[in-house]
């Protein structure tokens, strides 16, 4: 076939006619020499269906994303396949177009998407990619969910979005960052409990797609002392306080101040000794209520406003997520009874 030349990287042709189904390398010839045959440069002949375009072309790998396969010879009864993926469900708009969601996928990457008709495959190359995103990070079970407040036990995080994930730094126990963590693949990954205060603490795994919902869902326990004689960290003395660094926007902590202590006097530093009055720099608490699914809020700026809050105490063990104005980290003093 004569090609027609429209720059140095690029031809066009038209194609000349098989006799036959068959996959036949594409070479250019110039004075220079051949092309050499490279996977790139097959070109397929078939009677089968064609995949020439998907769009779009990536999604999470949560999957649930509407793709639109365009081709030819799309007649039924077909089959599709995403990778090593079926796909039950589709719809045959027309011969050149099926619409499908794509199925979800544990590993991020690119896959194949091909449709079958009886022997009959399409072939693949660049425009049949369909590309999976690690999706941001989803927490659905921990096995176990609860454990000493010595830690050290492994735990196992099933979900999403993992992928990427390294410690330290990618896993938390309430405010405490798990020290170790293996990502076996996008929806599995091990780690170690840190130690911690008793109580329901927040799991939260990061990447950078985001980070997993704010949810209890782990719960430290404290040794009972009996049994190979183990016992649980002392009690804090009467009096004694507790100091914790507020970071730029938000904090996520665990409260082990006082039980029962009024938010205003922790925020103003109201008969704390060594605190200071940070009414000019936390702007807000928030606490996830898990039985009412939502959120309940304490805003300072609303102290002196009936019910502009949704709770005006802090619980001992409760998870919170402290908003700071201005620049800098803030030591925050209370007392821890």
């Amino acid at each position: 076939m004569i090609p027609t030349y429209v720059d140095t990287q690029t031809l066009t042709a038209v194609v000349p006619a098989s006799p036959i189904a068959q996959a036949v390398h594409v070479r250019v010839s110039t004075g220079s020499g051949i092309s050499p045959e490279t996977p790139a440069d097959l070109y397929t002949y078939t009677n089968g269906p064609i995949v020439d375009l998907v769009n779009p072309n990536n999604g999470p790998t949560t999957g649930g994303t509407i793709v639109i396969i365009i081709g030819k010879n799309f007649t039924a009864p077909l089959s599709l396949r995403f990778g090593d993926t079926p796909v039950d469900a589709f719809n045959i708009n027309s011969a050149t177009q099926i619409t499908v969601l794509s199925p979800a996928n544990g590993t991020p990457g690119p896959v194949d998407v091909r449709v079958t008709k009886g022997t009959d495959v399409s072939p693949t190359g660049p425009a049949t990619k369909f590309t999976y995103n690690s999706a941001v990070p989803k927490i659905t079970a921990l096995t176990p969910n609860t454990g000493s407040t010595f830690g050290g036990n492994e735990v196992v995080i099933t979900g999403l979005g993992f992928t990427g994930a390294s410690c330290p730094g990618s896993v938390k126990f309430g405010t405490v960052q798990a020290a170790e963590c293996t990502v076996i693949n996008d929806t599995t990954m091990t780690t170690k409990a840190p130690p911690n205060v008793s109580g329901p603490a927040v799991v939260l795994v990061s990447t950078q797609n985001g980070t997993s919902d704010i949810v209890p869902n782990y719960t430290y326990v404290s040794p009972s002392g009996t049994g190979g004689g183990s016992s649980a960290p002392p009690a804090p003395s009467p009096g004694g306080n507790e100091s914790y660094t507020l970071t730029s926007r938000w904090s996520l902590l665990t409260w082990t101040g006082r039980n029962g202590m009024s938010v205003s006097d922790a925020v103003h530093g109201t008969g704390v000794p060594g605190a200071v009055d940070l009414s000019g720099r936390i702007t807000a608490l928030f606490q996830w209520d898990a039985v009412a699914d939502t959120w309940r809020a304490y805003f300072v700026g609303g102290d002196s406003v009936p019910g502009a809050s949704d709770f005006t105490t802090l619980t001992q063990g409760a998870v919170y997520w402290v908003a700071i104005s201005g620049e800098g980290a803030v030591p925050w003093v209370v007392p821890l009874n």
